[in-house]
Formats: structure tokens, C-alpha cells, sequence
């Protein structure tokens, strides 16, 4: 990531800068068109398709997350789940991009079948090459958040909304400001 500040008060009268990053560093969200050849792109998609009910799954500890995490979860059409590593601690660190759990082919398929809208993690990817679950989740038009961070924040069984707002970009993904309200 380049932040340069271009104009400044003092000689331009007003203050600005410039950006230049890739769309997949720090907290962003995946589209489809990331990994689906046509897919849809990050700006398609509605206000509302970024706002759900959250659930908190505690997968600290699992090289490979099953569907035992989410076997007493109680998951409607349209929630977003998080599931909480504690990875983001080794943020900074090469095991952060290689040593984070994998969401299983199985736990994506029953994701699918509950009509889930997102999902969040605290780390940097659901899987690794050939990206198998990336692709089966935004085949069915489930999004990915990435890189989120202050899970410990959050109540484990308590109720909460997520608002994960991406940039509108005519791009593949989008850095994107993620909050939960504790209800």
C-alpha cells in the first residue's frame, strides 16, 4: 500500500492524498469475479447483501475447520458468519500466510445449504491452491471477508449485527470497514 499526500494546506490551501493498493490487503471483501470467470464484481451487489445477523464460530486451534463448528448453530438464509482463529495475532508474521486453518470443502457445502450471505475470518484466506472453497462459496454467490481482526470483542453465543462495507469498485474484491452492534 502507497498513502502519498499530494496537495497541502499550507501551499494548495486544501490537503489530499493519493492511494495506490491492491485490493486484497488489510480487511476486504471477495467477489465473485475473483474467482469465477464472469463473475459478478464487487459494486453489484446491493447495501443490503453487506448487512447481517452474525454468529461467531470458535474454530482457535483447528489446522482443518469441519462442520462440527456450526452442528448447534442455529443459521437462517442471509447470516454472516465469523469464524474466530485468533490468527490475526501472527498478522505481520510468514505464518500468517501459511500456517492459517482451511475451511473444509464439507463446511463450505453446508454453508451453501443454509443460504449463508457471508463469511468473515480472521486470517487471510478459507483455503489455499486450487482455492477449491473460495470458488464453491462465490459460485453460490457468498462473499469473503478477510483480514478482520477484534474477534475476543464480541460475545461467543451473544446476538449481534455485522455492517462489512466495501468500497463500491468496479473490481474483483474492495477494502472494506467492517463493524458488529451488539444487540
Amino acid at each position: 500500500v502507497e498513502l502519498k499526500q499530494t496537495a497541502f494546506f499550507e501551499k494548495d490551501g486544501f490537503n489530499d492524498f493519493r492511494i495506490e493498493t491492491n485490493m486484497h490487503v488489510g480487511t476486504h471483501i471477495d467477489a465473485p469475479l475473483h474467482m469465477i470467470a464472469g463473475g459478478k464484481r464487487i459494486c453489484e451487489y446491493p447495501p443490503e447483501k453487506f448487512i447481517g445477523s452474525g454468529h461467531l464460530i470458535d474454530v482457535r486451534g483447528k489446522e482443518v475447520v469441519g462442520t462440527e463448528v456450526i452442528a448447534d448453530v442455529s443459521i437462517a438464509v442471509g447470516d454472516i458468519i465469523l469464524f474466530r482463529s485468533d490468527f490475526d495475532k501472527q498478522y505481520g508474521e510468514e505464518t500468517y500466510f501459511t500456517k492459517y486453518p482451511e475451511i473444509s470443502r464439507a463446511l463450505a457445502e453446508a454453508l451453501i445449504e443454509r443460504g449463508v450471505s457471508m463469511i468473515g475470518l480472521d486470517w487471510a484466506s478459507p483455503d489455499r491452491m486450487p482455492y477449491e472453497t473460495h470458488k464453491l462459496l462465490l459460485g453460490q454467490d457468498i462473499l469473503i471477508i478477510e483480514n478482520l481482526i477484534n474477534f475476543e470483542k464480541l460475545p461467543a453465543r451473544g446476538s449481534f449485527r455485522v455492517f462489512a462495507f466495501p468500497l463500491r469498485l468496479d473490481t474483483e474484491a474492495a477494502p472494506a470497514r467492517v463493524i458488529a452492534e451488539i444487540l
